[in-house]
Parts: C-alpha cells; sequence; structure tokens
C-alpha cells in the first residue's frame, strides 16, 4: 500500500476540505477560499531492504611495495656459481651396521 502525503495551507484545518486522494493532482476546495490548495502527493512505496553488504577484507599484514628501487649495494652480490665450502662433513645418514 502506498503512503499518500498532503501538503495543505496552515488554516485548513479550519475548515471542510472535500478533497479527493489522487496522485499528482492539485485539489482545491471552492467552498473555503482561505484555506488555500491542497497538494495531495503519491509517495513511491519504500525501497525493499537490500541484503548486507559484506564487511571489506582485511588489510593484508605485509607492507605495500616500494615506490622506489632499494639503492645499489656498495658491495657486489655474493656470487651463487662457486661452491660454499662446507662448514662441517656430511655425516652419515645411518651409523653403518656391523657386518655378521
Amino acid at each position: 500500500a502506498a503512503r499518500t502525503l498532503a501538503v495543505g495551507a496552515p488554516r485548513e484545518g479550519s475548515c471542510h476540505a472535500g478533497t479527493s486522494v489522487a496522485t499528482d493532482t492539485i485539489a482545491t476546495n471552492e467552498n473555503c477560499a482561505f484555506a488555500g490548495a491542497v497538494y495531495v502527493h503519491q509517495l513511491p512505496p519504500p525501497p525493499p531492504p537490500q541484503p548486507p553488504r559484506p564487511p571489506p577484507p582485511p588489510p593484508s599484514p605485509s607492507p605495500p611495495p616500494s615506490l622506489f628501487p632499494p639503492p645499489p649495494s656498495p658491495f657486489p652480490p655474493p656470487s651463487l656459481s662457486r661452491p660454499r665450502p662446507p662448514s662441517s662433513p656430511p655425516a652419515p645418514a645411518q651409523p653403518p651396521r656391523p657386518s655378521q
């Protein structure tokens, strides 16, 4: 059901306004000239309730990428081609079992 909103003169209550409620019409009561025109507006029905919006995704913990590249290091990067000296000799996975 659509709601109606009647807007009239302040003195419309002092006289009988025999106006019919219609859509987009300006009804005047000729019997009471002091009441002025009574504007009847047909209000549109309320919009249907919208589903709740999902919450925004939480910000990622990683910092945003820098707009400027990092400054070049004064030292050359270590070469990955040359073998690194082993800090300790590789230990056997299992101790050798005595042969029976």
